[in-house]
């Protein structure tokens, strides 16, 4: 049967989006269908922990591993627990995104 599950948004790392369904990964590397889009998720979070990198991902500020810069301005985000893609930033998301970190 279904179960249904309460996530503290401590354990969470990230949350990703894929064929219209909603993803969370926790610290632990456990994943979990969620029923938010990432958009009212990137409402309701605490926008000093958790960033919109792009469409597909929201990140934590703890789950950031690394940075690695990317051509034409761009940049790629490592995560812990990896993520099955890359994470990108664009250029026009790189100055709040550099803001963010430094919050």
């Amino acid at each position: 049967g279904e179960k249904l599950f309460t996530l503290q948004v401590s354990d969470i790392a990230y949350f990703y989006s894929e064929n219209k369904l909603t993803f969370a990964v926790t610290h632990k590397n456990r994943e979990y269908l969620i029923d938010l889009a990432l958009d009212r998720l990137s409402e309701q979070l605490d926008p000093d922990h958790f960033f919109r990198t792009n469409r597909q991902t929201l990140v934590c500020i703890d789950a950031i591993q690394r940075i690695e810069s990317y051509f034409l301005g761009k940049a790629i985000v490592h995560v812990q627990p990896p993520f099955k893609d890359k994470i990108m930033i664009s250029k026009d998301k790189m100055a709040s995104f550099r803001m963010w970190l430094n919050y």
